[in-house]
């Protein structure tokens, strides 16, 4: 009896550590896509994730290895949305940039490829 009710306790422990993992991953993938690499902050990424910024370490070795797996998931998610547009369709795409990446001062835009 004991031993199910530890197995049930690891279960659970594991099932929230994967949900957390997922909250800072989308929330890093967010961050990115709004503010770019260099104003993706661990500090910011945590809170809007919910979590306190010392468990940080308890999913990644380092902010690069977040980081890593969060281009992965904003790249993919991008993607995502890009392979919607219907095969010949020629539709506009913004593609909003952090001021420090803007050419003249404006964003860039380009078309979605068909």
């Amino acid at each position: 009896m004991m031993s199910i009710m530890r197995n049930a306790k690891s279960i659970a422990r594991t099932a929230a550590k994967k949900a957390a993992h997922e909250r800072i991953v989308s929330a890093a993938a967010r961050a990115i896509r709004r503010s770019g690499y260099d104003g993706t902050r661990v500090a910011d990424i945590m809170k809007e994730a919910g979590l306190t910024h010392g468990s940080f370490y308890a999913h990644f070795a380092s902010r690069e290895a977040m980081l890593a797996e969060a281009a992965g998931r904003a790249c993919a998610e991008s993607a995502a949305v890009a392979a919607d547009v219907p095969p010949g369709t020629s539709k506009k795409w913004t593609i909003l940039l952090p001021a420090s990446h803007q050419i003249g001062g404006s964003p860039v835009s380009t078309n979605a490829p068909s």
